[in-house]
């Protein structure tokens, strides 16, 4: 199973990272900091390794995915992952402006 905790420090993480890109510090801080998160799972025997792992490819790539997404529409959607411990999803809301 997906560590979901591991994905919404690692989603975190690249939001700070995409909107603070200028200012590197931020962003080690951020990947550092979720992966303290993905770490304690391991070590608190709350999730296996490969959990964590996808759950930190899941909450990046989610981000990644829905700012380029984002660029091609035009900021005219806005995108927003959900991810729980039952479920996985996303909002989408346009703009007609």
């Amino acid at each position: 199973m997906v560590s979901a905790h591991t994905s919404n420090a690692f989603a975190t993480a690249t939001v700070f990272s995409i909107v603070y890109g200028d200012k590197k510090w931020v962003s080690i801080v951020a990947y550092s900091a979720a992966s303290l998160v993905g770490i304690s799972r391991v070590y608190n025997n709350a999730h296996w390794l490969s959990d964590v792992m996808a759950g930190a490819a899941v909450g990046y790539l989610s981000i990644k995915g829905v700012n380029e997404l984002y660029k091609l529409a035009g900021k005219k959607f806005s995108f927003m992952p959900e991810v729980s411990y039952h479920y996985y999803g996303m909002g989408i809301t346009y703009a007609l402006k």
